[in-house]
């Protein structure tokens, strides 16, 4: 199944900056029904005209690390996309299109 939707930045524990990567299903939001999934390894994103692959979650490191306005920040990013590039896409307003498949 292929969702249609966006993506954005979700905190998952507590709030303390720290956010997860996530899929917002725009057909379920407009039914007001639970919308946001957190992506995981496996999965199909297609960010749409930026990036598409299947996602390889990976830890960041110590190089990594980058100073963001809303200090939020996530323990993971996408194998081979820097971690400054997939914050940047993440965190766009109004958000970027995207289509996710398991």
């Amino acid at each position: 199944m292929t969702r249609q939707g966006h993506i954005t930045l979700a905190y998952d524990r507590g709030g303390e900056g720290h956010a997860e990567w996530a899929f917002v299903d725009e057909a379920l939001e407009a039914r007001n029904e639970d919308a946001l999934f957190f992506i995981t390894t496996g999965q199909r994103l297609n960010i749409v005209d930026v990036w598409q692959g299947v996602l390889d979650l990976i830890p960041i490191t110590a190089s990594d690390s980058v100073n963001t306005a809303s200090n939020m920040w996530s323990e993971t990013k996408q194998r081979d996309v820097p971690y400054a590039k997939w914050l940047e896409w993440f965190t766009q307003n109004p958000p970027l299109r995207a289509e996710l498949s398991d």
